[in-house]
C-alpha cells in the first residue's frame, strides 16, 4: 500500500537528489538538506530524517575539519588525496589549499588537482627516487611498503624547498589501491640546520688534524 501512495514524479526527484548528494559528499565532504516541498507525508517524514542525519553528520564533518586546519597550522603541512579507478589508475587528485599555501599558491586556479602538478616540480635530483617509492608504494598489494620520502619542490617564488610526504593507502578487492591519502610537511628549516651542522662538524675536523 505504501508503494501505491509515492508520488512517482517526486520519487524520481528524490533518487536524482540522493544521486547529487553522493556527489557532493565525494567532492566537496559535506551534505546539503533535501527539499521536502511536493512531497507526500510518508516522504516527508523519511525526508526529515535524512535532513536531521545529515545535519548532524556536517556538524562532525566540520569539527573534524577545523581539527584538521589547526594540526596543519601547528606542524605546517598540508594533506594530499588520490583515487584510483577500477583499472588501478589514478583518476582523480585532491591537493588541499593548505598544501597549496606552502608552496606558494592559491588554489585549483593556480594549482590544478592534477598528478603532474606536483610531479612537475620535483628537483630534477629527486624526480625519479620520489617517483619510483611513489610507484612501488602503489603496486604493493600486501601494503607493507610504505611511502615517506623527502625531497625538493619548486615553490611559485621561493625556489626549491625541502619537504617530507608520507602516506598509506586504502585498499579492497584483494589489495586494490582505492584511495591514496598523505600528509605534506616543510622540513626546510630542519634540512638546512643539518647541512649547517655537517659544516660545522667538518670544520672541526679539519682544525683537529691541523693542531696535531
Amino acid at each position: 500500500m505504501f508503494l501505491k501512495k509515492i508520488n512517482t514524479q517526486f520519487f524520481d526527484g528524490f533518487i536524482k537528489e540522493m544521486h547529487n548528494q553522493e556527489q557532493l559528499g565525494s567532492s566537496a565532504s559535506s551534505f546539503v538538506d533535501i527539499n521536502i516541498e511536493g512531497a507526500d507525508e510518508n516522504w516527508q517524514k523519511v525526508i526529515e530524517e535524512f535532513n536531521s542525519f545529515t545535519q548532524s553528520a556536517n556538524e562532525r564533518i566540520a569539527h573534524q575539519h577545523d581539527n584538521l586546519k589547526m594540526i596543519n597550522a601547528i606542524i605546517k603541512s598540508g594533506m594530499w588525496t588520490m583515487y584510483f579507478d577500477d583499472k588501478e589508475n589514478i583518476s582523480m587528485v585532491v591537493w588541499s589549499d593548505e598544501f597549496r599555501k606552502m608552496i606558494g599558491y592559491n588554489d585549483a586556479s593556480d594549482f590544478s588537482n592534477t598528478l603532474e602538478a606536483w610531479s612537475d616540480k620535483l628537483h630534477p635530483e629527486d624526480k625519479d627516487f620520489t617517483l619510483g617509492e611513489f610507484g612501488a608504494c602503489i603496486a604493493d598489494t600486501t601494503g607493507r611498503k610504505e611511502y615517506d620520502v623527502n625531497y625538493r619542490l619548486m615553490t611559485k617564488s621561493e625556489g626549491y624547498k625541502w619537504y617530507r610526504a608520507a602516506g598509506r593507502i586504502v585498499r579492497i578487492d584483494g589489495g586494490k589501491p582505492s584511495m591514496f591519502i598523505g600528509i605534506f610537511v616543510d622540513i626546510t628549516q630542519e634540512q638546512e640546520n643539518q647541512h649547517l651542522l655537517s659544516i660545522s662538524r667538518s670544520e672541526e675536523r679539519r682544525v683537529g688534524k691541523e693542531c696535531m
